[in-house]
């Protein structure tokens, strides 16, 4: 950890320094303090201001699929197993050196001491099923997952939750539905989106080249409400970018140019854009537009739960090169 900062290295020095306090010393109980002092420093790096920002990204983004959940969870177990291992060594170690029974350790191998044991666990898995999965601090995270695909004007609702969606009540179209299944992502509507459109892109374009082409582009867009983010990409497929330049910041590689806006940009934006496309006369162009407000009407309830509502509109366009100065209007 000293390649990465000196910070960062006190706190495994910190560790090592408890655990071999721990070995010196004669007196069992100091021994046992020191231990239980040495994990403190190694779970206070873990569990730094960064985590809290960590662990929200993480709830907001969690994976959908059971399958995947449980890898992530296998996962965690198995990062702070190792992470505590050292020092449940430590502590084999310490109880060995002491030369004494801490803790009465012996006492729990009897037979009265397993049913003690047992026992204390079985009380607490008793009170635990009586206890709420959630609370006012803890509480289930709902996702209205409206969706457009402007290429055929279609949209579906889906709700989707990490955990059961069970006495989950919707109110659409004025009927109401209480969800009686088990389950964690439920279509609710597919519908046609042939209305007022909420993203209006006006592009103006002009092409040069023979072997490669260049596009200079000139974007307009213009959204119903502020979006709460939006993807432009430009993908040459297995033909590669080059002599990429814009005034906003990009994500480019050999084969995509990749502009993105967070946190409620302007409903207008103007970009200009400057690529060359090698040994290809065409590009794909794709737009995603994720707004808070919802195209069709539901409303959710569930006690204890966050229902976060979101739309997405997404268009996919293959633009070919072209000798002339060209515009063109898409929803």
């Amino acid at each position: 950890m000293l390649f990465l900062t000196v910070q960062v290295a006190v706190y495994p020095a910190l560790a090592l320094f408890f655990l071999a306090l721990a070995m010196l010393v004669r007196q069992p109980l100091l021994k046992l303090l020191l231990w239980m002092i040495s994990p403190h420093f190694m779970f206070r790096l873990m569990f730094s201001e960064g985590f809290i920002f960590f662990s929200r990204m993480m709830g907001l983004n969690s994976p959908g699929g059971l399958g995947t959940s449980m890898i992530v969870h296998v996962v965690y177990i198995i990062f702070f197993a190792l992470w505590s291992f050292p020092f449940l060594l430590g502590f084999a170690a310490v109880y060995h050196d002491s030369g004494i029974d801490l803790l009465w350790l012996r006492h729990w191998k009897t037979n009265k001491g397993f049913l003690t044991v047992g026992g204390a666990f079985l009380f607490c898995v008793m009170i635990l099923l009586f206890q709420p999965s959630y609370s006012d601090t803890w509480r289930q995270n709902v996702i209205v997952d409206q969706s457009v695909d402007m290429n055929t004007e279609s949209g579906r609702v889906v709700l989707k939750s990490n955990d059961y969606l069970k006495h989950l009540r919707v109110h659409l179209a004025e009927k109401d539905t209480v969800i009686s299944t088990y389950d964690r992502e439920i279509l609710l509507k597919e519908f046609t989106f042939n209305r007022t459109p909420w993203v209006l892109l006006e592009r103006t374009i002009s092409t040069l080249g023979d072997s490669s082409t260049t596009f200079d582009m000139m974007v307009k867009i213009h959204f119903k409400y502020r979006p709460r983010t939006f993807t432009l990409t430009y993908s040459g497929g297995k033909n590669k970018l080059s002599d990429i330049a814009t005034s906003f910041v990009s994500n480019a590689t050999e084969h995509t140019i990749s502009l993105k806006w967070e946190s409620f940009p302007d409903t207008s934006m103007l970009i200009p854009l400057h690529f060359k496309v090698d040994k290809a006369d065409s590009i794909t162009e794709s737009i995603e537009v994720r707004f808070m407000e919802m195209v069709e009407p539901v409303r959710i309830e569930k006690e204890l739960a966050n229902i976060i509502p979101r739309t997405i509109f997404r268009r996919t366009e293959v633009l070919r090169r072209m000798h002339d100065l060209s515009s063109s209007l898409v929803q």
